[in-house]
This record gives C-alpha cells, structure tokens and sequence, in this order.
C-alpha cells in the first residue's frame, strides 16, 4: 500500500446505516416542509383575528392597521428559513442517493446532518424568500392590508 493512498472502513456503509441515514434525512425534509405549512396557516389565522378585533373597534385608524404588516412580514421570514432549509436537505439526500447509486459510497457522511452547503446560507435564504411559495402568500396579505387601510381612509 502506498503512503498516500487513503484507508477507507466501509463497515459503517451497512445497508441498514444507509437506510436509517436516508429515513432520517427525508423526516427532516418532511418537518421542515410541515413547519413551513404550519407557518404559513398560523400567519393567515393570526393577520385575520387582528384585523377582526382592529376593524370591529370603532375608533381604529388606518395607521392601526399598519401593525398588521409586522406578523406578516415576520412570518414570511420565518417560512422562508424553512423552506431553505427544506431545499438544503432535499439536495442533500438527492446527493446521497445519486453517490450511492454510483457506487461512490464512501462519499456520503452517513448520519451526518449538518445543513452547510457549498451556497452562502445568505444567497440561499434569499433565494428561499423570493420564491414562489412564499411571494404568493405575503404578498396578497400585505396588498389585502394596503387596500383595508385605503378604504377606510376613504
């Protein structure tokens, strides 16, 4: 054996330590993917009880309704970090499951689930908060809000 030549155990490459690592990594896709659906329910709910209680009170004013932006605006924060880091595990286990299908096992960190990536945690985030998922959603509630607050300066 040369001196450079790396020694690899692949006794901790069980079949069973693939699965368990591959199971773990799809419940962790599948919570954030729920943490993120519960997000964005708990931010609709919220948004409408306040604008419930605020437009039922007689002396609200449009500056008021302002207040609504903010739980709107930090829910749709909270709902892209999940999203980012349901797309980083998401690659993760396509990664794993394309080494391993290559026969590039020794490649793969088995039970390893750190969510640093090649990408900036910054530029993915970003990227997370302009998707579709989340702009479709925060966007026609700020706009839904905009508008309240115009009528009832009008």
């Amino acid at each position: 054996m040369l001196s450079n030549e790396k020694v690899i155990d692949l006794s901790m490459y069980s079949k069973e330590n693939i699965n368990l690592h591959l199971s773990i990594l799809q419940e962790i896709i599948k919570r954030m993917a729920d943490n993120s659906f519960k997000i964005k329910g708990w931010s609709i709910t919220l948004v409408s009880a306040l604008l419930g209680l605020l437009i039922s009170n007689t002396n609200v004013t449009s500056n008021d309704l302002f207040i609504l932006l903010i739980p709107i605006i930090g829910f749709g924060f909270i709902d892209a970090y999940y999203l980012r880091l349901e797309r980083v595990f998401r690659n993760r286990y396509e990664s794993d499951v394309k080494k391993i299908r290559e026969g590039r096992i020794e490649e793969v960190q088995l039970l390893s689930f750190s969510s640093d990536n090649t990408k900036s945690e910054k530029t993915k985030y970003i990227e997370a908060l302009l998707s579709k998922s989340i702009l479709l959603l925060y966007i026609p509630l700020i706009l839904s809000v905009i508008f309240i607050i115009y009528i009832l300066k009008n």
